[in-house]
């Protein structure tokens, strides 16, 4: 059984990095050691404020885009099936740009 999870951590490592790595950055600012929380950005895009915007891994491996457009919460899922799920994994959820969070915006929420 213990080799069949490392095997399943060995092929999977981008998810687990990504997962492990937001999880100690929350920490880090919860006991005080990091100055600032980079978990969520606020910014406009055609008028409209998009605010707390932020992605989270679901347990099932999908990324949740969440904002707050205008002081509406708003929600979509990006499965395995959309063209950003690979780069979302790959780069972290953590380290992804501003201007990443503001195209997915665009496109998936501000209507």
């Amino acid at each position: 059984m213990r080799r069949k999870r490392r095997e399943y951590v060995i092929q999977n490592d981008d998810r687990w990095i990504s997962s492990i790595e937001s999880a100690i950055n929350a920490h880090l600012v919860s006991w005080g050691l990091e100055d600032t929380d980079n978990s969520s950005a606020s910014f406009e895009i055609d008028g409209k404020s998009c605010t707390d915007v932020r992605i989270e891994q679901a347990y099932k491996g999908n990324f949740h885009l969440y904002a707050s457009i205008d002081g509406r919460d708003c929600k979509f899922i990006i499965g395995k099936n959309k063209p950003e799920y690979a780069l979302i994994q790959e780069s972290g959820v953590s380290n992804l740009p501003e201007s990443m969070l503001r195209d997915l915006v665009a496109k998936y929420l501000v209507k």
